[in-house]
């Protein structure tokens, strides 16, 4: 079920997002070496950035209009990242509401599609 995103979420989304910060790498900020994964017996893989500022082609999910960038995995966009949530309001920056809405929707397109 798909329904709209209530401030309550905001906390879980939050937790989500602390949980996979320990092991997503910023390959701008630390190097693989740096990022200590295979202590952790973890392998990482460099998912490939794709954004309208970079003049790319390749874009899935967002529309021309939107700012941000995507990321994929075998050709399928599997993240999506607009900037510093803490510089933006959630609820009342175009930017993050275009964002929101296009999320939606993109799970509606992949519901639609599972269904059928």
């Amino acid at each position: 079920m798909i329904r709209k995103t209530t401030e309550n979420d905001i906390v879980f989304f939050n937790e989500v997002r602390n949980e996979c910060s320990k092991y997503l790498h910023d390959k701008s900020t630390h190097t693989l070496e740096e990022a200590r994964l295979h202590e952790h017996d973890l392998r990482g893989i460099a998912l490939p950035l794709y954004s309208f500022r970079n003049n790319d082609k390749e874009i899935i999910f967002m529309k021309s209009d939107m700012r941000g960038e995507e990321y994929h995995f075998k050709n399928i966009p599997v993240l999506t990242h607009i900037g510093r949530g803490s510089t933006r309001g959630f609820y009342s920056d175009q930017i993050v509401i275009m964002w929101r809405e296009r999320v939606a929707e993109w799970l509606q397109e992949l519901q639609y599609s599972e269904e059928r």
